[in-house]
């Protein structure tokens, strides 16, 4: 409860230094000469503004936004997830295509267990000219990986 409270106040406070250097500038602004010189003082105002805008930044910390950490490790689990699938796909189909095998595809499903991730389920569909249990076997020799290979359409 005290956090937020402090935040409210320096919101509060940001809020009131950025209305006072407003209305300054407005002020300076009406009294400053006009002609040769008024694109210097323009300059000189535009700069106060902004650095009363950026000046209160400097005591702020990235530490200082609270997410709930659910909402950032669910968020980077699916990110790891979805990496770590995509590498086992191209994993797999280069090893295809390694081995003269075109035209496949290949599905993973991935999960995340105790901050590992493991295959749940892997599907290799190839063409119905190649023998599935030589493509079983080349794939698990190659990448030690137990696929299920099904044929296109099946």
């Amino acid at each position: 409860m005290q956090q937020r409270r402090d935040k409210l106040d320096y919101i509060k406070q940001w809020t009131f230094l950025v209305c006072i250097t407003l209305i300054i500038s407005v002020m300076f602004s009406i009294f400053t000469p006009k002609g040769r010189m008024a694109g210097f003082f323009k300059i000189i105002i535009s700069l106060f503004i902004f650095i009363s805008f950026v000046y209160p930044l400097k005591d702020f910390k990235a530490s200082d936004i609270n997410l709930p950490e659910e909402f950032v490790s669910a968020d980077y689990e699916n990110s790891e997830i979805l990496s770590a699938q995509t590498m086992v796909e191209l994993q797999i189909k280069n090893a295809l295509k390694e081995n003269g095998i075109t035209g496949a595809s290949v599905s993973v499903e991935l999960k995340m267990n105790d901050e590992q991730i493991e295959i749940s389920e892997l599907t290799v569909a190839v063409p119905g000219e190649y023998d599935k249990s030589q493509v079983k076997n080349m794939i698990f020799d190659k990448l030690s990986l137990n696929a299920e290979v099904i044929y296109l359409g099946q």
